[in-house]
């Protein structure tokens, strides 16, 4: 068998090969038994005490928690934001029609970033947004996902009232 030498070209499109399946493997979940949901977010179409009904924001997200590790991971991805503004985002006990609080590993504890689940959406110009994070593994069965208003309230100078009211929800179902 003979090797010809690798030109640059080719040995670009071996790293990119690489490189792709290495970041495949790496987002995928850790093994067969993953615990995986994902909801629709759409905004609220009733009224109801603090709601925002009709706010054109809709977003996808992912709860990846794989059976050999104790964390899962939340990802977002939202859009029909208000450019440059800041959104808080919480799972919720119960569905969307529950209208309950937020989700918390320790239920009489605080509600803070290390007893809940927050994500953070900052909207670019096009009014899209998106963050993932890794929490303790939690059981997502049952749950929602909730956009807020407002940014959650460790990253304002003055947190009275924040994240404000709810503008989208999503019920977290298992993948199909």
């Amino acid at each position: 068998m003979t090797h010809r030498p690798v030109g640059p070209r080719a040995a670009v499109i071996a790293l990119t090969a690489a490189a792709a399946l290495a970041v495949a493997s790496a987002t995928s979940p850790a093994d067969e038994g993953a615990s995986v949901f994902r909801a629709d977010l759409v905004p609220y179409t009733s009224e109801r005490s603090g709601v925002v009904v009709n706010s054109g924001v809709s977003a996808r997200a992912t709860v990846v928690a794989p059976a050999a590790k104790d964390t899962s991971t939340v990802r977002m991805h939202a859009e029909g934001l208000t450019p440059g503004q800041s959104y808080g985002v919480h799972v919720h006990f119960g569905g969307c029609s529950a209208f309950q609080g937020h989700f918390r590993y320790v239920t009489a504890g605080p509600g803070t970033r290390d007893n809940e689940v927050w994500l953070d959406l900052e909207a670019n110009p096009a009014g899209r947004a998106h963050d993932q994070v890794k929490v303790p593994r939690f059981a997502a069965a049952g749950l929602s996902l909730v956009i807020h208003e407002k940014a959650n309230p460790d990253r304002v100078a003055d947190p009275v009232g924040f994240p404000g009211k709810r503008i989208a929800c999503g019920n977290l179902l298992p993948r199909p």
